[in-house]
């Protein structure tokens, strides 16, 4: 597991077959067996982003849905961040990969959302919620023998209050 502390250099010596002993931040490889060429920077940076997002993000059970979902909403997020930095001048070359990389990702995670029809399934099972409320609330409304008159009133004010309802909801 790549954390945020230093790791062992993950190369190996030709002559004696050891691996070298010296500590990489975001692991890989250290600067003597080619740890500063760019492309190895790039890596070692996401390593390092993927590992700080991990730790900052609570561990919790989930469905297969919620865990696309929330990659990629971690995605766009990340790619807004090296968006800004970009745009505020503190660009770095493995920002500007990295920034290639992670347009990538975020294009590749939300097409699988979109393939696996998340928003359609979970459409559907509120779609079949409120169509069990509103049995319920004609089941209840029939089992209290109502007067004509309240009967009139009902198409008025069973709207009303649960717009009401909603509209709190959606405040919170």
């Amino acid at each position: 597991m790549t954390g945020l502390g230093g790791e062992q250099c993950t190369a190996t010596s030709k002559r004696s077959g050891d691996r070298c002993k010296r500590l990489v931040v975001g692991g890989g490889v250290c600067v003597m067996h080619g740890g500063n060429a760019p492309q190895v920077r790039v890596r070692r940076e996401a390593r390092i982003l993927a590992a700080e997002a991990a730790q900052e993000a609570p561990v919790t059970a989930a469905d297969a849905a919620d865990v696309m979902l929330a990659a990629m909403n971690d995605s766009h997020g990340l790619l807004q961040r090296l968006k800004a930095n970009i745009a505020s001048g503190q660009v770095q070359v493995s920002d500007l990969s990295a920034l290639g990389d992670w347009i990538d990702r975020a294009a590749r995670i939300s097409k699988m959302v979109a393939d696996a029809g998340i928003e359609e399934r979970r459409m559907k099972l509120t779609e079949g919620q409120g169509q069990l409320i509103a049995l319920a609330i004609r089941q209840i409304l029939d089992a209290l023998g109502l007067s004509p008159d309240q009967q009139q009133l009902v198409p008025v004010v069973v709207p009303r209050i649960l717009r009401s309802i909603g509209e709190a909801e959606a405040g919170r």
